[in-house]
């Protein structure tokens, strides 16, 4: 039997002489060149993702990637995104996990930050911003915008070069300054 794709044979849910019928599947064979990602997202992140969004991997470091595919269901919380890498590295593996972020929207000249615990998106959010000497950290309510799980757009109230608490800081919630040990 030949195959009508070049590539490297992943599974044969076979057993040596067993009988199949036609047109069930007897290899998996995959094109290392032709590599896809199923990326899964959160259910409330999912609905700013599109067709044709980019996609930057962290493991593998360097690989790019399109969402081709958004699912239109939710499974257990996520959905489940399909991504056709275009950059695959030579020690790419089908069936390797990979974690990546998508870009679902650019803000030029943007002021960023690690997303505390409890950022809340689109509007007044307080939080402890480090002092010069790392020694006390001071409240401060900046106006947030959207973010991703793992940073947030800052609208105002915080300067370029200022770092954030970003663990959870709510039994401090009442205090105006930290003292940092």
């Amino acid at each position: 039997m030949r195959a009508k794709i070049d590539g490297v044979v992943q599974d044969v849910p076979l057993e040596s002489g067993q009988w199949v019928a036609m047109g069930a599947l007897i290899a998996k064979i995959a094109g290392p060149e032709k590599l896809r990602a199923e990326v899964k997202v959160a259910e409330a992140s999912a609905k700013d993702v599109q067709k044709g969004a980019p996609v930057r991997f962290e493991s593998p470091p360097g690989m790019l990637g399109v969402v081709e595919r958004v699912d239109p269901s939710v499974v257990a919380g996520t959905v489940k995104l399909l991504v056709a890498i275009s950059n695959v590295p030579p020690a790419a593996r089908a069936d390797q996990a990979v974690t990546g972020s998508v870009e679902i929207a650019t803000v030029p000249n943007a002021l960023v930050v690690g997303r505390p615990v409890s950022a809340r998106e689109n509007g007044p959010s307080p939080m402890f911003v480090l002092s010069a000497d790392g020694t006390s950290a001071r409240r401060a309510v900046p106006r947030l915008g959207r973010g991703s799980p793992r940073e947030i757009l800052v609208e105002s109230g915080l300067r370029e070069g200022d770092r954030v608490v970003v663990s959870d800081t709510s039994p401090y919630e009442a205090a105006p300054l930290l003292r940092i040990r």
